[in-house]
């Protein structure tokens, strides 16, 4: 199963859990990237060619290679579908798109860049975003955020935002190929207070695409598994 992960919030932590618990049901798992990713602690890592990589443990990073500052340069779209065909994974868990660590985004003409073959999107927004005005401390990219949200310039964050930014064309979703299932993360709901748990209730009940609660302090993955993965991991 090829699952790319896109938007804001928490990506890799997100993509990390999720390999994590692949590799515990006894899965062979790689985590890798179409764009960069940050240098993981303590994990079995491969730098080099796609066409090199071995299965070094049942959880593992690969990339291309390192890069100045620390981060890893990923592989290209076609490189991820060899990787995939290679049978040398059950699993790879694709971050496709780059946040700046901020809590929302809306990517531009050339993001997410998605791998060859995808099985599943997972849409990440982090709750701590809500509440919070718009502008390049809270946002990603805050002038695309108000073209696609209709939100202006230091405006609060509010849930009909994160709707719109999951419905617009150019929006969480942008260039997602039209059959993949997509699932929405509302990350670091362990965060929210009153205000934000109404908004985020708010938005579950006004997505068009299924919604989870993900955080820390949530066991969010059984739930996860059971609805999307079983059928493509069983």
């Amino acid at each position: 199963m090829v699952i790319a992960i896109v938007g804001a919030g928490g990506k890799t932590t997100v993509g990390s859990h999720i390999g994590k618990q692949l590799s515990a049901m006894g899965r062979r798992v790689l985590l890798t990237t179409t764009t960069k990713i940050a240098m993981p602690e303590g994990e079995a890592v491969f730098l080099g060619n796609a066409a090199d990589i071995n299965a070094r443990a049942g959880y593992m990073v690969a990339a291309q290679r390192q890069l100045p500052g620390g981060k890893l340069q990923g592989y290209s779209a076609q490189d991820i579908r060899a990787i995939a065909r290679s049978g040398l994974f059950d699993d790879i868990v694709v971050e496709a798109d780059g946040a700046a660590r901020k809590p929302v985004k809306a990517p531009n003409e050339t993001e997410p860049v998605y791998p060859a073959s995808v099985d599943l999107i997972i849409g990440v927004v982090g709750m701590d975003c809500l509440g919070q005005p718009v502008s390049a401390a809270h946002v990603h990219r805050p002038e695309l955020f108000c073209a696609v949200t209709g939100a202006h310039d230091g405006e609060p964050i509010s849930a009909r935002h994160i709707i719109r930014l999951f419905i617009h064309p150019d929006g969480l979703f942008r260039h997602a190929p039209a059959c993949v299932q997509r699932v929405v993360f509302l990350n670091k709901s362990d965060t929210m207070d009153a205000t934000a748990q109404t908004q985020a209730a708010d938005i579950i009940r006004l997505s068009p695409f299924t919604v989870m609660l993900t955080g820390y302090d949530r066991d969010w993955f059984s739930g996860f598994y059971r609805r999307f993965a079983d059928a493509d991991t069983g």
